[in-house]
């Protein structure tokens, strides 16, 4: 999503990165997303545990980051209809 992508980027940016603990369970999880996918769909998306791991990695920053957006920087205060 590309919003994950520009969370990732704003907390790299800020210096974040994954505990030992996120980059286990994020290990944990992509390696249960892959062996939920048949050999068709891996053949057809090209997706690899590689690359799975870094789209779940990329998805735990990005959550850290709105996280800790929404206490630190007070983001939850705009509205969605600002017009």
């Amino acid at each position: 999503c590309i919003c994950d992508m520009a969370f990732e980027k704003k907390a790299k940016e800020k210096g974040y990165t994954l505990t030992v603990e996120e980059c286990k369970k994020v290990i944990e999880q992509s390696e249960a997303i892959y062996a939920m996918l048949s050999t068709e769909q891996l053949e057809k998306t090209g997706l690899t545990i590689e690359i799975i791991t870094q789209i779940e990695g990329r998805k735990r920053l990005a959550e850290r980051y709105a996280d800790s957006a929404v206490t630190e920087e007070d983001i939850a205060k705009y509205t969605r209809n600002r017009y």
